[in-house]
């Protein structure tokens, strides 16, 4: 029996481990090369995903920084404000 590519595309990895040790190779070359392209496809965009992604934390960072000193800037006028207060 012979199966065509959408047949073999359909099978799981294990599959067509087993496919291959029962039978030729041809059809099975030419989905396992489509797989294989798939795969690169696929970590490509992860690849692009995490460098998107440290490129986020850095902003992150950033504005977590700016926050603090904000904060700080809000703190230390709180406390002049209160000692003007406490001083009249």
């Amino acid at each position: 029996m012979t199966h065509d590519r959408n047949y073999l595309r359909m099978l799981s990895d294990y599959a067509l481990w087993n496919y291959v040790q029962e039978r030729g190779k041809t059809e099975l070359e030419f989905v396992m090369a489509e797989r294989l392209y798939e795969l690169n496809d696929e970590a490509a965009e992860l690849e692009t995903a995490l460098d998107t992604m440290g490129d986020l934390q850095a902003e992150i960072a950033a504005l977590q920084a700016d926050v603090d000193a904000l904060h700080a800037q809000l703190d230390a006028m709180e406390a002049e404000a209160d000692h003007v207060t406490h001083t009249n």
